[in-house]
């Protein structure tokens, strides 16, 4: 079946607004996985390793407290402020790593080593509560190192697995947008040119060259005043009349 000029054209502009459809689905989905990559990210492994900071933090605090108390460098309204505001911080971020699913398991193996920790704040507590500096520093000679050190060195070890894994996740996002962005340039854009070219090519053939050939031959009618000449017209040919 033979298509007409106007079908031809509707063909043509049919395709290329499937491929652009086309082309911008695909690039709303890649922008959608990109962002959903990001996110597990971001908000999985990167907050991981931030917890873990805050939590490291939180307890070399402690440990620079103790020794200021042992040297006695500050004031008890200043030592109570810290140690209060130390305290629960290590408690609401230990929390957190329970209520966490990738820290959950680490947390509860390493509960014992937190026990540790809450004893040596309680037992700092007694001292304090009584501005005693000389009951502080045994508690700090005594009671510190044995239980901050192990929770430090955990805390240090579980980090590096989630900087590890931080790292790996960004790599993989990554490669990801490079062979993403190879598929919409090489797949896709270049499947629409191609297609594009085609079209452009099949309408050259079946409508321009055709259309110059008419416009041809009236400019020689016209020129001859002879409108018995034939015109291609679809594949067949039309006699012009000269109208009475």
């Amino acid at each position: 079946m033979r298509l007409t000029v106007h079908q031809r054209l509707v063909v043509f502009s049919g395709f290329c607004l499937i491929a652009l459809v086309g082309l911008t689905w695909l690039s709303m989905s890649v922008v959608r996985e990109a962002e959903e990559a990001t996110d597990r990210l971001v908000r999985e492994q990167m907050s991981d390793v931030w917890l873990l900071t805050d939590l490291d933090r939180s307890h070399r605090q402690l440990k620079d407290l103790s020794y200021k108390i042992k040297a006695q460098l500050l004031l008890w309204d200043e030592i109570n402020a810290q140690f209060e505001e130390t305290s629960l911080a290590i408690k609401a971020q230990w929390q957190s790593a329970l209520g966490n699913p990738r820290l959950q398991g680490w947390a509860e193996k390493n509960t014992e080593a937190h026990q540790a920790v809450l004893s040596l704040l309680v037992a700092l507590k007694e001292p304090i509560d009584e501005a005693s500096y000389y009951s502080a520093g045994k508690v700090v000679d005594f009671q510190l190192y044995q239980a901050l050190d192990p929770m430090l060195e955990d805390i240090d070890a579980r980090r590096s697995v989630g900087r590890q894994q931080a790292e790996a996740g960004s790599a993989a996002l990554v490669e990801f947008l490079e062979q993403q962005q190879h598929l919409l340039v090489g797949g896709g854009a270049l499947f629409v040119l191609l297609g594009i070219l085609l079209l452009t090519y099949w309408l050259r053939r079946t409508v321009t060259t055709r259309l110059q050939l008419i416009a041809e031959r009236l400019r020689s009618m016209e020129a001859a005043s002879d409108l018995s000449t034939p015109l291609p017209i679809s594949g067949g040919v039309m006699k012009l009349r000269r109208w009475r």
